[in-house]
């Protein structure tokens, strides 16, 4: 689909020559033109709660940069039909047309922790319970298989002019959440505030610091992304918008309704919503 569309804009750019300003797929493809991609191998699993795998990647990573909270990569996995060589690109897998069998699986993770010393990254990936896609790949994965990684590309970074931070998330935001408060521990005045739903309320391992609340949510039995106990919590608070920055990653609808009553009902300035969507369901 990609490179239809990059069909289309290119024929469009023929013909409108320089009045035709830069799309925002041009943008972002000149933005992330210099990526590198680095093959490297699961070093070890761990499932950290009944949703949430711990996958710890090494090898090969040595010149991985960190670009501080909130970095994520886009993780390609093989198939039976689509193999990972040492020297595999992004640029090969953006290459592969529809019906894209012949590339390998691909989804966006945060960086839950880098550590340059050991060559690792650690990721949590959740667990869908389904064979499909990279979440399938996760919940199936040993020691020595093989990926791809490509980025690490900024997020919003940790808001540490703040005066307070809202931080909200569920399981597939919760890496991102995380690595935020990790990496305000250079602002111990920033006032900090967490909401996580997970499947029964389960914690995970999250770091510590000193006055922080975080409130673990249960979405019992609802289907992920539909429960609201998210936008139940952020409501739930007295909040003051003169000096709150707002991180929130999960499903696009709850995300959507978590913005919409920072900026109509509390006030927020759009530059201190960063509400982004981590995922959707299926209109079904």
């Amino acid at each position: 689909m990609q490179q239809q569309m990059l069909g289309a804009i290119g024929r469009a750019r023929a013909a409108a020559g320089d009045r035709m300003p830069q799309t925002s797929m041009e943008r972002e493809l000149v933005t992330t033109a210099s990526l590198p991609t680095f093959v490297t191998s699961v070093a070890s699993v761990c499932d950290v709660t009944d949703e949430v795998r711990e996958v710890v990647l090494a090898g090969g990573l040595d010149d991985f940069p960190s670009r501080g909270a909130d970095q994520f990569v886009f993780v390609m996995v093989p198939t039976d039909e689509a193999p990972i060589h040492g020297g595999y690109a992004m640029a090969e897998w953006r290459e592969v047309s529809a019906p894209y069998t012949t590339r390998p699986l691909g989804a966006y993770y945060t960086v839950r922790s880098h550590d340059p010393v050991a060559g690792s990254i650690t990721l949590w990936m959740v667990l869908h319970g389904h064979d499909d896609g990279v979440g399938g790949w996760a919940a199936r994965c040993r020691p020595g298989d093989r990926v791809a990684i490509w980025g690490p590309r900024e997020g919003m970074g940790a808001p540490v002019d703040a005066g307070a931070v809202l931080l909200v998330a569920d399981a597939s935001g919760a890496a991102a959440v995380a690595a935020i408060v990790e990496d305000l521990a250079v602002a111990p005045n920033v006032r900090v505030d967490v909401v996580i739903e997970t499947t029964n309320g389960e914690p995970l391992p999250f770091p510590e610091r000193a006055g922080m609340s975080v409130e673990w949510r249960s979405r019992g039995d609802a289907a992920p992304g539909t429960s609201g106990q998210l936008l139940d919590a952020v409501r739930s608070r007295d909040l003051d918008a003169d000096d709150l920055v707002v991180f929130g990653a999960g499903e696009s609808r709850e995300m959507t309704a978590i913005r919409r009553h920072l900026r109509d009902d509390v006030g927020m300035a759009a530059t201190a919503v960063h509400a982004i969507a981590y995922w959707r369901r299926s209109a079904s």
